[in-house]
């Protein structure tokens, strides 16, 4: 028995060394060489030229890359279902896949696919074919399918050397042969708005037509295992695409509305307001203007806005337009083919804008315009007025003379009759306030401002202004004469600087004392504490002088503002705007918050000094209710949530301390101390995020310290100011945006 037990245990060992050693391995190089032959099937070739395959017995292991995932589903399947040994008795049982997908294998190994494109322009062919005669082929099959469609034909096809190795195409000649290309045209003129349409094809025999609204992401979904290269189609597409921009550039264009302009001539200069849709537009329009009024001044207050249609030629337009004479004349142009529309001096400002604002065109703000007519007519009646004063003076000194050569006559016929008594003293000149003079260079224009005595006075002036400024031309619109002023007894010296754009004030006695064009209102009157004028008579001569400096790049635009005061029974609007319609749809808007309250807006002005700003709708909606018998106080930046308890932002470019806001915050105080002369005031400085936070905290407490010093510097009580740094701590916007950081960049001035 036991010789038989180790007899079979002796055949058990040799069976096993048998497979292990003979048939196992056998079986796995039969395996292998099945494999690897099915995977450089001519049917497959680029799709596995890089897998490897590996079997352990009859599992198969995949290793290498392929173009992509179906790629990898198909070498696996390819093996699981179609490989067996050379006797067909062992299978594979398993595969274990770890072949990866690569981007870098698929540019090299790109399956074929076409595209045919059809636009108003012409036609194009882009795609991916395996050899240069296959490029030439498409491109004759498919020019003779589109027929006329293919006048203007470009092909974008790429081939062979171009590409690395590309796959064979799996039914190129029935591809070319179909006739669905030639269905293109038809579906391109069914196509109203663009005019195009697209084909496309995997090679494999079919066309798939798609509209033209279709996109690159939707092709490449189309195509499917085409998997083409998104730059390749991107390339294709272009065209279509500058197609679709252009179209809907044009339909937007067509919804805006017309630009337009109002004109007001007085004297000898032209204002002219409106909106204008760019530099070229406007430059179009003061060279008609020059041609229609050639001995007039322009002063241009237009704005600039992507919101008008561009274009337009108004020299036809101002054929039609009234000519200067001895009354000024205001007029508008709704659209460069409008004619004009003339006020006839009966009706209102507002009036006459709604007639301006024709059906299409953009709104016109005609507070600029009535500006110009009330500053005319202040003019002549100041001239009427001291000429009439100067017959006075006149008649009044001839009648002194007469009284006193008669009382001459009398007393000299006394004094030979009796002895002669003391005569009274003459009684003393009146004193009068001195008048002052100023000037505003820019460009090839100078802009004279001022108050003096009389209308000799102001010749005299103008005499010496044009020897001091030869060549440039003199608007003397600033100069006023007022009778209660003294004689200023200036001349303009010779030598001035006539390049650079400057402020200057003159005086009897000394050298010329002259500003940056950037110099704050306030830091002038400072600088010249005895010339008797305001900030606020400053802005108003100022303004044309600093539009021009606008236009020319030379100064920048103020960012706009607002603050909104209530002590309980009138809320005061104070701030500054590009746009009167945006400035009217806020007042009215107002009301809303503000029921049972008086609203005083006559400081809420339209500037063409600052930027159009943000839409004023986003503020009023944050605007809390403004109740009677409550003070309050909110300011806010157009288009920006309001803040309330803050009497003015102060906004800062990246490191910077100085902020034209510094202004507008000293007059809102100034503002207050007038309401409540013991109110009190902290000054918060604050930064964005950037840069270490210690320096940040060091920066806002200089700003806030800088600030103090500003408000003191120009009469506000130290004991009414405190200061405070919160650095980068108390943000009021996202500190990841630009916008938001320069939010950040700030100090507040707070009413305790």
């Amino acid at each position: 028995m036991k010789k038989w037990y180790l007899l079979g245990l002796l055949v058990v060992v040799l069976l096993w060394l048998a497979g292990a050693f003979i048939i196992l391995p056998a079986t796995e190089k039969a395996l292998t060489t099945a494999a690897t032959t099915a995977l450089a099937d001519p049917v497959h070739r680029m799709a596995f030229e890089a897998v490897k395959v590996k079997f352990s017995g009859q599992e198969a292991v995949l290793t290498g890359e392929v173009a992509s995932q179906a790629d990898r589903k198909a070498a696996e399947a390819l093996i699981t279902n179609d490989v067996r040994s050379g006797s067909g008795f062992n299978p594979v049982i398993s595969v274990r896949n770890a072949i990866v997908v690569s981007d870098e294998y698929a540019m090299k190994h790109p399956k074929p696919w076409l595209m045919v494109m059809l636009t108003p322009s012409g036609a194009s062919l882009s795609g991916v074919l395996p050899k240069a005669e296959d490029r030439e082929a498409a491109e004759k099959a498919l020019t003779m399918a589109l027929g006329s469609a293919a006048t203007k034909l470009t092909n974008q096809i790429k081939s062979a050397p171009e590409l690395s190795s590309i796959r064979p195409a799996l039914d190129l000649p029935a591809t070319l042969a179909s006739r669905d290309v030639a269905d293109l045209a038809t579906r391109a003129k069914s196509d109203a708005r663009l005019q195009s349409a697209i084909a496309i094809s995997a090679c494999d025999g079919r066309w798939t037509l798609l509209p033209a609204e279709t996109g690159i992401a939707e092709i490449a979904t189309a195509l499917g295992n085409a998997q083409p290269d998104l730059n390749l189609v991107s390339a294709a597409y272009a065209p279509l695409e500058a197609l679709k921009v252009d179209l809907a550039e044009k339909e937007r264009l067509a919804l805006l509305p017309a630009p337009s302009l109002g004109f007001a001539i007085t004297g000898q200069t032209i204002r002219i307001t409106g909106t204008l849709a760019d530099q070229a537009a406007r430059d179009a329009l003061l060279k008609a203007v020059a041609a229609k009024y050639p001995g007039l001044r322009p002063e241009d207050l237009t704005a600039l806005s992507p919101t008008v249609k561009p274009g337009g030629d108004w020299t036809q337009a101002l054929a039609n337009a009234p000519k200067p004479g001895d009354s000024p004349v205001i007029f508008g142009l709704g659209s460069p083919d409008a004619k004009p529309v003339v006020w006839d001096g009966r009706a209102t400002a507002d009036a006459f804008a709604q007639v301006l604002a024709s059906a299409g065109a953009a709104a016109v703000p005609s507070q600029p315009l009535f500006s110009a007519l009330d500053l005319f007519n202040k003019q002549k009646a100041d001239a009427t007025a001291a000429a009439a004063k100067a017959k006075a003076d006149a008649d009044s000194k001839a009648k002194a003379d007469a009284d006193s050569k008669a009382k001459a006559e009398a007393d000299a016929k006394a004094k030979a009759m009796s002895a002669p008594t003391p005569s009274a003293a003459p009684p003393s000149a009146a004193t009068r306030t001195p008048g002052y003079v100023g000037y505003a260079l820019a460009g090839n224009a100078v802009r004279l401002f001022g108050i003096v005595g009389s209308e000799v006075q102001k010749t005299d002036l103008l005499k010496s202004a044009a020897l001091a400024f030869p060549g440039l031309q003199l608007d003397s619109n600033g100069l006023r004469i007022d009778a209660n002023r003294a004689a200023p007894g200036i001349t303009f010296p010779s030598g001035l600087d006539l390049k650079t754009p400057t402020i200057g004030f003159l005086n009897a006695s000394a050298a010329p004392t002259t500003f940056k064009a950037d110099a704050f209102d306030s830091e002038i009157v400072k600088a010249l504490p005895t010339a008797g004028f305001q900030e606020s008579d400053l802005a108003t001569a100022l303004v044309g002088f600093r539009s021009e400096l606008v236009k020319t790049g030379s100064l920048k635009l103020d960012d706009p503002f607002l603050s909104l005061a209530s002590d309980g029974k009138t809320l005061t609007v104070v701030g500054e705007i590009a746009d009167a319609a945006a400035r009217q749809a806020f007042l009215d808007g107002l009301k809303v918050s503000a029921t049972g309250l008086t609203i005083d807006d006559s400081q809420f002005t339209v500037s063409p000094l600052v930027t159009k700003g943000g839409d004023l709708a986003t503020t009023l909606k944050s605007l809390p209710k403004f109740e009677p018998g409550k003070p309050q106080i909110v300011s806010a930046r157009p288009g920006q949530t309001a803040r309330a308890g803050v009497v003015h932002g102060i906004y800062f470019g990246t490191g910077s301390d100085r902020s034209k806001d510094q202004e507008r915050a000293l007059f809102q105080v100034r503002r207050l101390l007038a309401i409540n002369p013991a109110a009190k005031f902290e000054i918060v400085g604050h930064t964005d995020n950037v840069g270490k936070p210690e320096a940040n905290t060091k920066l806002s407490q200089d700003r806030a310290q800088k600030f103090t010093d500003y408000l003191q510097a120009a009469g506000i009580p130290a004991a009414q100011l405190s200061t405070r740094g919160a650095g980068p701590n108390e943000p009021i916007a996202d500190n990841s945006t630009d916008s938001g950081r320069a939010l950040n960049r700030r100090v507040d001035v707070l009413l305790k």
